[in-house]
């Protein structure tokens, strides 16, 4: 979930996404994707559950479980509702991870602009980036996973936060637009 700047906006989205949680509301913002998630060592539904946001009893209905025991690499499946227009805090990543296997498999390139890595969006989801304090603009696809710093939404590449006008900074708050979800 991006994470947001303001304790009224923030207070008003965590109501809303509680909300919107319990009760499935609908909203034009909104839309349902099937994830898969490979069961890990530790893992227990509960733990999931808390993970992904949602109910441990929703996870076991819809990987079709009789009952709540999981093995380490077993495949779950659930619905997760995702926000297709938001804000995100984004992040860049380069030097470190240039000519290393990203999670799909292809080799990353700090300098290639039209590569992100996300922690759940599916592999291919097409991604517009909108820096407000620049107006520039950049579509980027999902390859690799992360980022892992607490409170970042998105990891773009070195190139992409150059087009975008945050390399200095190395964090920006950005408007971001899911406008393809494989």
């Amino acid at each position: 979930m991006a994470r947001v700047i303001g304790t009224m906006t923030a207070v008003f989205l965590f109501s809303f996404l509680f909300f919107e949680k319990e009760i499935g509301i609908y909203h034009p913002y909104m839309e349902e994707h099937c994830f898969a998630y490979r069961v890990k060592e530790g893992d227990s539904l509960w733990v999931i559950g808390k993970r992904l946001g949602v109910p441990w009893q929703k996870i076991a209905r819809e990987s079709s479980l009789r009952g709540t025991i999981i093995k380490v690499g077993q495949g779950l499946r659930v619905k997760l509702k995702i926000r297709k227009e938001f804000w995100a805090k984004c992040s860049w990543y380069g030097p470190k991870f240039h000519g290393r296997k990203m999670a799909n498999g292809e080799i990353f390139d700090m300098r290639n602009p039209y590569v992100v890595a996300h922690k759940t969006l599916p592999f291919g989801s097409k991604i517009l980036f909108e820096n407000p304090k620049t107006q520039k603009k950049l579509v980027a696809i999902v390859k690799d996973r992360g980022p892992f710093i607490p409170g970042r939404e998105f990891d773009l590449s070195k190139r992409a936060a150059e087009m975008l006008g945050f390399k200095r900074e190395g964090v920006a708050i950005l408007k971001v637009k899911i406008l393809e979800s494989s």
